[in-house]
């Protein structure tokens, strides 16, 4: 007889179900939690959402078991689930479904560890360092209107993109940097209309 995978009140009517859950009933409850993260390492993100719905220990378990998996993101990305970070961990190995085709958490550059470092621009509010989810190829602040305090996102320096050739292609992921663009006398960061006559920034790519 096939087992039913989708249809969880047929799944748990079958003698295999029976089966299992008395084999489980028979262990130790760490031992069994030990068997199940075991398990769900093989889990796809969708699937072990699906689990999780089961019951308030198998949620505990999915979400340990996601928090697990996804150790190597969780210092550079606060995505505020452990799913979102383990569903963000399986589009950076490709696997699960692609955008446009199911779950797909839309962050740029996704798991890029290494910051980079803003420096000498005529407003001093650039400069700083910031991870890649804060500085892109376009660089902007907000501000405040001092009456209405309504706040408003300002665009202010731009800059190429780096392609294939320009640098190793895990350099080329992040955010363009001044030593890279300017080696052949071309400009780097440059202005916007609203910046022209203020100093653009200069990018670099950090080694930690």
């Amino acid at each position: 007889m096939a087992i039913p995978r989708d249809d969880v009140v047929a799944l748990q009517e079958t003698a295999e179900y029976g089966e299992f859950i008395f084999a489980f009933s028979r262990l130790g409850e760490h031992f069994v939690d030990d068997v199940l993260l075991r398990i769900f390492e093989f889990v796809d993100c969708s699937s072990l959402v699906r689990a999780g719905a089961v019951c308030h220990r198998f949620r505990e378990l999915s979400t340990r078991s996601a928090e697990q998996r996804t150790h190597r993101l969780v210092d550079g990305r606060i995505l505020g689930s452990a799913m979102r970070t383990l569903r963000a961990q399986e589009q950076i190995d490709g696997v699960g479904p692609r955008e446009g085709c199911g779950p797909f958490v839309r962050i740029p550059m996704l798991g890029l560890p290494r910051r980079v470092r803003v420096s000498g621009a005529g407003d001093a509010e650039y400069d700083g360092r910031f991870s890649n989810e804060t500085i892109l190829w376009y660089m902007s602040k907000e501000v405040q209107d001092d009456a209405t305090r309504e706040i408003t996102q300002i665009f202010s320096f731009w800059a190429k993109l780096l392609v294939t050739g320009d640098a190793a292609p895990d350099v080329c992921q992040y955010p363009s940097q001044t030593s890279i663009l300017s080696r052949n006398g071309n400009p780097a960061w440059q202005n916007l209309t609203s910046t022209l006559g203020v100093p653009a920034p200069m990018v670099e790519l950090l080694d930690n």
